[in-house]
């Protein structure tokens, strides 16, 4: 299940998550798109048709049931190298707590 953190950049905050995709696991490759990740949907999109070229359909489901476990913690952690850092202690005690590390605000 995931969990949310709230991770903030100058001022404007956003949520991010940790742990499973469950978003990933049900819409694949749509979920970069709708949260604005366009780079990320589009190497999600291109690696999912070919996976589904190859297998008959069957490599795209597989794909996304491994994309689902990894997919929240990759996104988070490009969040933090865009210069976003954890809000409140909670926040950062998810992060550290699925080995997450990031830079304190300075």
């Amino acid at each position: 299940m995931a969990k949310q953190v709230i991770l903030e950049r100058d001022g404007i905050a956003k949520p991010s998550y940790v742990g499973f995709s469950w978003t990933v696991f049900f819409f694949g490759a749509w979920v970069p798109l709708i949260r604005g990740r366009y780079l990320d949907a589009l190497v999600m999109f291109m690696v999912s048709i070919i996976a589904a070229y190859f297998t008959y359909g069957a490599g795209s489901l597989i794909f996304d049931i491994i994309l689902s476990f990894f997919y929240n913690k990759y996104a988070t952690e490009q969040m933090l190298k865009e210069g976003y850092y954890p809000v409140d202690e909670m926040s950062a005690f998810l992060l550290k707590q699925h080995d997450i590390y990031f830079k304190n605000r300075d």
